[in-house]
């Protein structure tokens, strides 16, 4: 059976709990939009050469590599988080998660390591980019794959209300009253190809992603409008090989 059969029938979702769901916002999305899942993880089982080792940044409890790791039927998936509950969860489904600051650490894996890194909904919570990049390059094999998923700050929505004089949604300047958001920034999909191509990746595809909720029916339309244009969805995956 393909991966889309597969994940249309939701086989590879039954095991995910109501805390990996709280935990994840990728996740959400990735169990509600399983024709984008499908197309994603089918682009990558297409362009990978070797499918030995996974490793996901900022894994969390360890669901998505999990669920990676054996739609692609990864042999061995890693999983790198800064947090000591959801490290000992993910521990049970991952085959090595270590602890690392992704904006200041080297992982403590060898150079040309993996074959796929990934990393979903993890980048807008650093103040840079640049470390987590570089040493994903730097443990990826030649010719390796990078997936990354972070909310748009160009959506559609926010550039609504930016000419309504009004802050983009999900970025926070304060710990006052940030309503559960700890965002402290995001990038368009053009900054981040930029930053890729800087640290010597090339940028193969994006996709957009809708809302995992919106208040209403109007506004879940122009989502599904706007997803199309990964320049304008509301979160993007980008996936970009290495060179060099």
């Amino acid at each position: 059976m393909r991966i889309g059969e597969l994940i249309s029938e939701k086989k590879y979702f039954d095991d995910v709990t109501p805390e990996d769901l709280e935990i994840s916002r990728t996740l959400k999305i990735l169990v509600q939009q399983t024709k984008l899942t499908a197309t994603i993880l089918t682009f990558v089982d297409i362009h990978l050469v070797e499918k030995e080792r996974l490793c996901d940044l900022g894994c969390g409890a360890g669901f998505i590599p999990y669920f990676i790791g054996n739609s692609l039927r990864f042999k061995e998936t890693y999983g790198v988080d800064i947090n000591d509950e959801r490290i000992v969860r993910a521990q049970k489904r991952l085959t090595k998660v270590v602890k690392a600051d992704l904006e200041n650490d080297a992982l403590p894996f060898p150079d040309k390591f993996f074959d796929l890194v990934s990393s979903f909904g993890v980048l807008e919570h650093l103040k840079f980019f640049d470390n987590a990049i570089k040493e994903s390059h730097r443990i990826l094999k030649n010719g390796g794959l990078l997936l990354i998923s972070i909310p748009n700050l160009s959506d559609w929505v926010n550039r609504v209300r930016l000419l309504l004089g009004l802050q983009p949604h999900s970025i926070v300047v304060s710990q006052i009253s940030n309503e559960g958001v700890d965002h402290i920034h995001s990038c368009t999909l053009e900054t981040l190809e930029k930053l890729m191509r800087r640290y010597s990746f090339t940028p193969l595809v994006a996709y957009g992603a809708k809302a995992d909720f919106r208040s209403n029916r109007l506004l879940e339309i122009l989502d599904s409008v706007f997803s199309k244009k990964p320049s304008m969805s509301h979160r993007f995956f980008s996936i970009s090989r290495k060179i060099g």
